[in-house]
């Protein structure tokens, strides 16, 4: 990609930034992306998180795959293409909304406002809109070549993100002005959504060796000031949220505080979109600790418990049920809520009942011994039979017999069903329901 003073006069669309281009889904390699999340989630699995099994990994697998492969075009785009962006400038762009949204504004507004002058004086305009982008890399700290510290992060996003509304104005570009932030974001500790990106990402990114790297630390003060030009929203039960970006697609990552334990950790839960069609929870538990010199508070998390896509496992809500206990809400297809009672019967029946990220049955309940790190099936409550839906079509005749045995046992739903209960029916669909072969010898 050119640097903006590579630009021979003349140049047509202002090429300094280019105005809104195609994208080129085939410079991005979904694969790799794939592969990251989708070994993400096995080595949560391997240490005995959330993940109850076998299918639940395939499920997130395919997930990603299909949803990082069909990505949809940008709603926000920068003025240039982001799967091309090399200069520290354009990666900055390109992993915040707000930048992308301006740039792609100031783009587009330049054009307008350069063929509005006389043609004697464009060339002296087009001077003066590099000019303008040479001073917002010195004006913002910005270098020229190199990677990006997230120190340099934080002190230059709002600084672009005010540079670039002021330049907007002087071009007579109409804006909107940001939202009003939530009263949350003024309390002391308040913990910016964006901030726990790095909690993900260091979730995410294991070393080849598979050695332990360094937990993240992060300054929740000087996050929240170098995220102080994006806006989140604050949701009815408390939870907070705020838009992203990653490699020019929009992103989302949305929390919530659900208990403190008696040594001050903070459970929360962790909700998110990396740019996928797939969407992704996790529980953390938060630990403040005083920076060195006392001027910030560091903030660590680690993982208890990983959540799959939506309806493959995803976290629906928890809570604390003691000190050391908490309560977790997972959401699960067909298949996911047979496997509670009974695994090697639902590995058996894997074409037969319904595993998409959408297909959601119910809620799984489980009790995870925080110290342990281990679950134990509580209950189960299902709101839905797939088969009763006016677009059933297409499913199964095992699943209909699966939903026949739930509404006998439970009635109309919503109906919890104790552990218990869940064997009794999975002894049922064995009997009236599995594929000839596939139900476990003690059942047959």
């Amino acid at each position: 990609m050119s640097t903006p003073r590579s630009l021979a006069p003349g140049d047509s669309a202002i090429g300094w930034a280019g105005t809104a281009v195609d994208l080129n889904p085939g410079a991005h390699n979904p694969m790799h992306e794939a592969c990251r999340q989708a070994t993400a989630v096995a080595r949560r699995r391997e240490e005995g998180f959330a993940c109850r099994c076998g299918r639940w990994l395939a499920a997130v697998a395919l997930a990603v795959l299909t949803g990082l492969a069909g990505r949809p075009a940008l709603a926000e785009q920068a003025s240039f293409d982001c799967l091309q962006a090399e200069q520290p400038i354009e990666t900055l762009i390109c992993s915040d909304l707000q930048l992308m949204e301006l740039d792609g504004a100031l783009g587009a507004a330049f054009v307008a406002w350069r063929q509005r002058q006389p043609a004697k004086d464009r060339e002296a305009v087009l001077g003066e809109q590099r000019a303008w982008l040479d001073k917002r890399l010195s004006a913002c700290g910005v270098p020229e070549k190199g990677d990006l510290s997230q120190a340099v992060r934080w002190r230059a996003a709002p600084c672009l993100d005010e540079m670039y509304r002021a330049r907007l104005a002087a071009l007579g570009a109409p804006q909107q002005p940001p939202p009003p932030q939530p009263a949350v974001g003024s309390q002391p500790g308040f913990i910016h959504p964006a901030c726990l990106w790095e909690l993900i990402e260091q979730d995410s990114d294991t070393p080849e060796d598979g050695a332990k790297t360094e937990p993240a630390r992060i300054p929740i003060d000087a996050c929240a000031r170098g995220n102080r030009h994006t806006p989140f929203t604050e949701e009815p039960q408390g939870a907070l949220a705020a838009r992203g970006a990653s490699d020019g697609y929009p992103t989302w990552l949305s929390y919530q505080i659900v208990g403190k334990l008696p040594d001050g950790r903070e459970a929360a839960v962790v909700w998110y979109n990396a740019g996928g069609s797939g969407q992704f929870s996790e529980i953390y538990l938060l630990r403040r600790t005083p920076s060195a010199d006392g001027h910030d508070v560091l903030l660590t998390g680690e993982m208890i418990a990983g959540g799959g896509d939506r309806c493959n496992g995803g976290i629906e809500g928890a809570r604390l049920a003691d000190s050391g206990t908490l309560e977790i809400d997972y959401a699960v297809t067909p298949l996911d809520l047979l496997s509670e009672a009974d695994e090697e019967l639902a590995d058996g029946n894997m074409d037969s009942l319904a595993l998409c990220a959408v297909c959601c049955t119910g809620t799984v309940r489980r009790r995870l011994t925080i110290a342990s790190k281990t679950e134990t099936a509580v209950s189960a409550t299902v709101d839905r039979l797939l088969s009763r839906d006016a677009d059933a079509d297409g499913l199964e005749p095992a699943q209909a017999c699966f939903d026949d045995i739930l509404a006998k046992a439970g009635g109309p739903p919503p109906h919890t069903f104790s552990a218990s209960e869940l064997k009794t029916i999975a002894r049922s669909f064995a009997k009236n329901c599995a594929a000839p072969g596939t139900a476990p010898a003690r059942d047959r």
